[in-house]
């Protein structure tokens, strides 16, 4: 996953707590949050003339706006190791940041989420919880093959699927 693709990937998934992100994903996304907070700390001490070791409106705002969907990329790449994102609290603690550091840099069960696996042992749900109630619909035959494949192709175009699980939906569905 390249800086562009994260970031959109975050910024849609902007409170998504469910699911998985790759070690890509997560890391481009914290190049982006600390891109952000060096530059609103530059604003507010040029444009407003706070001093750097002070924290300004800029630096609130901006991190303010990023705080959630930091949250949630840092949950999802913990589900990716097998973890609860419940443990970030641990960050609280001071020393707990170096563990979290060490699951955060751990390669993952899906070597960058890329969808469903047989072969996954993790306790997660990696289905988009959109995508589980189309194949609900689709079984009680009130939604035909033309608009589950509509569903799929939005699914996949606002980023809630990749492309490896829209191809894979797809296929299982033509079937």
């Amino acid at each position: 996953m390249d800086f562009g693709t994260a970031i959109k990937t975050c910024f849609n998934k902007y409170g998504t707590f469910d699911g998985q992100a790759g070690k890509g994903e997560f890391w481009y996304w914290y190049l982006f949050y600390l891109i952000c907070g060096a530059l609103s700390v530059i604003i507010d001490a040029v444009v407003i003339g706070i001093p750097i070791e002070n924290a300004g409106p800029a630096y609130w705002i901006v991190s303010l706006a990023i705080l959630i969907p930091t949250l949630a990329v840092g949950a999802r790449r913990l589900h990716d190791v097998g973890k609860s994102g419940w443990w970030q609290l641990i960050s609280l603690t001071g020393i707990g940041i170096i563990l979290l550091i060490v699951w955060w840099a751990t390669e993952g069960t899906t070597k960058g989420y890329t969808g469903p696996t047989k072969t996954s042992t993790r306790d997660y749900d990696d289905t988009p919880k959109s995508y589980s109630a189309t194949k609900q619909r689709s079984r009680s035959g009130k939604v035909d093959v033309i608009d589950e494949l509509e569903e799929l192709k939005e699914l996949y175009e606002d980023g809630t699927l990749s492309e490896v699980q829209f191809k894979k939906a797809k296929k299982k569905l033509l079937k």
